[in-house]
């Protein structure tokens, strides 16, 4: 009966949990939306000199970006790998799926923040007022990369945490 009302939990949690998923995708792509329409000065143009310089930071910003990604996501492989194996413990059955969840929302936090930072340096370029930043015909479909990633981390984090339900549930 315990078992029972574990999946029963699970699949409701997890249904809550790609229910929450489209809402975030939702609300950023309305918030994408509404920052392209309400795109303001940061503050005193950059000088031409200082244009190499934005430049490079944010081609290491997006170096990075990708990389915290991919650590990311070969992080959860990993993860995922260890939990499936038949050996494991009843604390490496909760232990892991809690360590999958951290990892998602920790990784999740360094993108987030990592694109915030190329979006500030994009619009300093922008700024510039010189035509090679002025990026227009972009294509105005969704979702983005940056909503991807961000969705993938955020159905990462309910997949583990439906394992913990589901882990937690079973008769050990």
């Amino acid at each position: 009966m315990l078992q029972r009302a574990g999946l029963v939990l699970a699949v409701v949690l997890g249904s809550l949990g790609v229910a929450i998923v489209l809402a975030v995708l939702a609300m950023d792509r309305a918030r994408v939306s509404r920052e392209k329409c309400e795109r303001k000065p940061l503050g005193p143009v950059i000088t031409n000199d200082r244009i190499a310089n934005v430049v490079s930071l944010m081609t290491a910003q997006d170096t990075i970006t990708w990389t915290v990604a991919g650590i990311s996501f070969a992080t959860q492989g990993a993860l995922a790998g260890f939990f499936v194996q038949s050996g494991l413990s009843s604390a490496g059955r909760i232990l892991l799926p809690l360590g999958g969840i951290y990892a998602a929302l920790a990784f999740l936090l360094v993108v987030m923040r990592s694109n915030w930072y190329m979006s500030r340096y994009m619009n300093m370029l922008r700024e510039t007022g010189r035509h090679e930043y002025a990026i227009t015909g972009a294509p105005d479909y969704s979702p983005s990369a940056t909503t991807v990633v961000h969705a993938a981390h955020g159905a990462i984090a309910v997949l583990w945490l439906v394992s913990l339900i589901w882990a937690l549930a079973s008769p050990i």
